[in-house]
């Protein structure tokens, strides 16, 4: 089997295990709620992985203390799709919501205060945990897209006015704003004020450095930057992404930034992530499949597997408990991921059938090869999580 189909096969079950498992972990994730004796949640999704799970307990029964509603529902940057199939390929490339990352006030929370961004009315808000009263509120010129990040006192974020933010987490009082746009050039865009490079991805800040992208058509030219998180020095830009391909890739930084301890995942809007050095900003990869042949893929939304403390530590870990819990039935449960086992196993065994795959049955229609070993492997993610639910 080729190195090339092995590649896709292996992302190919990646995907499968992610849909898989999705609603265990978000499930578990939506159990797991900020308070007395929970971990903070300083970043979108908990962590730089995106995982979406903290290892504190939850409080039993969840109660409702405060609640606090926004004057005017959120403005997204995108449209939902209209619904009409890429060049007429049917049901298997219809458009799908793969830009939905400000659909909603997403938030941060950390050391008693709640932070979060407005697309209604561009700022920035801190609210206390405890009673949800506002304790401050800070204002750009642009609609504020995506979850604050905080670190070490201080809360980071992008604006689609063309500036990354750094403001004190305790009053909202600015540090530091850095002017990611290579110029002050406005125009319209989805009834909002914008910079032609908006900073449309989150504030990622790890070992005292932060990381962002800007703009958003390869044809004006994108940017990604690494900066001293302390004062705002730059560290690194890259600005050659737009000279791959005359200016015509998929690379189009928008959504949540993930990092591992070397590399820097940079979701690209429709398009699928792209990897780059964290010590230098070199491009490494961007993946791209043909859409005629394997469907439309891509999105704005990402995590980070493969470290077992992701999967096993802080998912699997008291799963069974937990569902429990909250009068889920784990039998019934298990029973759908072992459908889900089956459904993928066959997929990348190139052995789904009609019945197996209904009405919106297909085959990969690549070329034939030994993925037995792909096949073991996929199914032991998913056997692990049913021997969780056991």
């Amino acid at each position: 089997m080729s190195t090339r189909l092995q590649s896709f096969r292996r992302s190919a079950v990646i995907l499968a295990l992610v849909l898989g498992i999705a609603f265990i972990w978000v499930g578990y994730a939506a159990a797991t709620s900020p308070g007395s004796n929970s971990s903070d949640w300083p970043v979108y999704l908990h962590d730089n992985a995106r995982s979406g799970v903290c290892p504190a307990a939850p409080d039993l029964p969840l109660a409702e203390h405060w609640a606090w509603t926004s004057p005017a529902l959120p403005h997204p940057a995108w449209p939902d799709p209209h619904g009409v199939a890429v060049e007429g390929m049917g049901d298997v490339n219809l458009e799908r919501p793969r830009l939905k990352f400000d659909d909603a006030f997403h938030i941060a929370v950390s050391d008693g205060a709640v932070y979060f961004g407005s697309t209604e009315d561009n700022k920035v808000c801190c609210l206390d945990l405890a009673s949800g009263e506002v304790r401050w509120t800070f204002f750009t010129d642009g609609p504020v897209r995506l979850a604050p990040t905080v670190y070490e006192g201080r809360v980071y974020f992008g604006a689609d006015d063309g500036y990354a933010y750094c403001l004190n987490a305790s009053d909202g009082k600015l540090i530091w704003k850095f002017q990611a746009a290579p110029r002050d050039e406005r125009l319209l865009g989805s009834g909002k004020m914008m910079s032609m490079w908006p900073v449309r991805t989150s504030v990622l800040v790890d070992d005292d450095v932060a990381y962002f992208g800007a703009g958003m058509f390869p044809g004006e030219r994108v940017y990604l930057y690494a900066v001293d998180a302390r004062d705002g020095a730059p560290i690194w830009k890259n600005a050659t992404m737009n000279d791959l391909a005359a200016g015509q890739n998929g690379f189009t930084p928008q959504g949540y930034l993930l990092a591992t301890k070397d590399y820097l995942f940079v979701p690209s809007g429709r398009a699928l992530p792209a990897r780059f050095d964290r010590k230098d900003g070199r491009f490494h990869y961007q993946r791209s499949f043909s859409w005629r042949s394997n469907g439309v893929v891509g999105g704005s939304y990402a995590l980070l597997a493969g470290d077992a403390s992701v999967l096993d530590d802080r998912c699997l870990n008291g799963l069974k408990e937990t569902y429990i819990a909250l009068g889920v039935p784990t039998q019934s449960t298990a029973r759908a991921v072992a459908i889900m086992k089956a459904s993928a196993t066959a997929h990348i065994g190139e052995t789904n059938t009609p019945a197996l795959g209904g009405k919106r049955f297909r085959k990969m229609e690549t070329v034939q090869g030994d993925c037995s070993a792909l096949v073991a492997e996929a199914a032991s993610y998913f056997d692990r999580v049913i021997s969780a639910l056991s």
